[in-house]
């Protein structure tokens, strides 16, 4: 009987009618209706008129079964909360368990936040917390892209015009995502709109805020993203052209970097220290401070650069001398030519008294390359 009314019904009438079925009439259709869901959401059935029936028997259970019964129903049957009908039936039978159902659906598919957030922006829910409904917004180019062959701007418009998907913009700094949708990869496999152009326009058309923009750069490399992931943030931290007054304000932040267990990310401290060095704007003493888990890096040219910027403010101000020396010989830990070799130059700059100074030398005796040997000997005897 059930089968049948499915067949003829339109979706409205066939909902008036189980609506109005009395309890044993429900019963039995539900028992019906789990049998019949069993074909019709089976992956391998190609049957034309079983598909055609999908959507109408996902209705169906939203009236007939309990929420622990429709949580069981695959993604073939919950993807239809995209039509208007599904919300039609969800406004009306007003269920306790819709929050917690979209949820689960969040949990299972974070593509699903293109229309959940609609149930969002209905009033129906609350604003999803699950970390996957940002996820969503943050693959959401690549759905864009399906939809509109001429998708230059259209991420930008939907920000635009929707103030709760903005607000949610600011999360992206916050949540990492996942191997297949994070802004790394959106970046890297798809193709227009791109976030970075799209943030850009953001900015200067004056609806976010730029300086909240690039400290919230920061935001990931602090939690120490993997670094595929991480990396789409200091790109695009260098894709804004900080001025050079603005690294100076993020300064702290790029200090805070060098200790930093993603290697790409304190590269990326260095390069800004070295410009803020280069315009007589670098706190030096914190650097010095700072400086030594670059100095041990086993990153040839972040070592390199850290020993450049040591040089310059031991040329511009002498009573860093001592600290400096006492810095720089850790990247003899590094056992190469070049590097150990500028060590010892800093360091007959930087130190008076080559007898007091050879017990700090000790630990590096055995890793000194047989081409610096004689440098190391005029110091060490």
């Amino acid at each position: 009987e059930l089968y049948q009314q499915l067949s003829k019904l339109s979706e409205e009438d066939l909902y008036v009618f189980l609506q109005k079925a009395g309890r044993d009439q429900k019963a039995r259709f539900k028992s019906d209706l789990i049998q019949i869901n069993e074909r019709v959401y089976n992956w391998e059935n190609r049957i034309e008129k079983d598909i055609e029936l999908r959507a109408k028997c996902y209705y169906a259970s939203l009236v007939l079964f309990t929420f622990s019964e429709i949580k069981k129903l695959n993604w073939m049957a919950y993807g239809n909360i995209k039509n208007d009908m599904a919300m039609t039936i969800f406004k009306d039978l007003k269920p306790d368990w819709l929050t917690e159902y979209f949820d689960y659906i969040l949990s299972e598919n974070f593509r699903s936040y293109d229309y959940i957030r609609k149930y969002y922006v209905e009033g129906l829910i609350p604003k999803p917390s699950n970390p996957n409904y940002i996820i969503g917004l943050i693959s959401l180019p690549e759905r864009l892209r399906f939809r509109d062959k001429d998708n230059t701007d259209n991420l930008y418009n939907f920000l635009r015009e929707n103030a709760d998907a903005l607000e949610d913009f600011w999360k992206v700094f916050e949540v990492e995502g996942v191997a297949e949708a994070n802004m790394s990869s959106i970046e890297k496999y798809g193709g227009k709109p791109f976030w970075d152009q799209t943030i850009l326009k953001l900015i200067t058309t004056k609806i976010i805020d730029r300086k909240k923009v690039l400290t919230k750069t920061f935001e990931p490399l602090r939690r120490e993203w993997i670094q595929f992931r991480s990396g789409w943030f200091t790109r695009f931290h260098e894709y804004l052209q900080p001025t050079i007054e603005e690294r100076k304000e993020h300064e702290q932040q790029y200090l805070q970097l060098l200790s930093n267990s993603i290697p790409t990310n304190k590269s990326f401290a260095i390069k800004a220290l070295t410009i803020l060095s280069k315009n007589n704007l670098l706190d030096q003493k914190a650097f010095v401070n700072s400086c030594e888990h670059v100095l041990i890096s086993d990153k040839k040219s972040l070592v390199n650069s850290t020993i450049k910027i040591l040089k310059r403010i031991s040329d511009k101000d002498r009573s860093f001398n001592v600290a400096i020396s006492e810095k720089i010989v850790q990247a003899l830990f590094l056992q190469d030519a070049g590097i150990q070799k500028e060590v010892f130059k800093v360091l007959e700059k930087t130190v008076k008294n080559k007898i007091e100074f050879q017990s700090k030398l000790d630990p590096y005796t055995d890793l000194i390359v047989p081409s610096v040997k004689r440098e190391f000997t005029s110091w060490h005897t």
